[in-house]
């Protein structure tokens, strides 16, 4: 439960606090998906191809 807060607190972070830059908002997205999609078994993350 924590940790959908959690995911839902880093998404609207951009939105609540604003970005001086559009390239900041993209990196900061980016890195949020990559790391989601590690946590739940991405195969491109973790290396398992279908």
């Amino acid at each position: 439960m924590i940790d959908s807060v959690f995911v839902v607190a880093l998404i609207a972070a951009p939105f609540i606090f604003g970005f001086s830059a559009d390239d900041t908002a993209t990196a900061f997205f980016v890195i949020v998906g990559r790391r989601l999609g590690a946590r739940r078994g991405d195969p491109l993350r973790t290396g398992r191809a279908e």
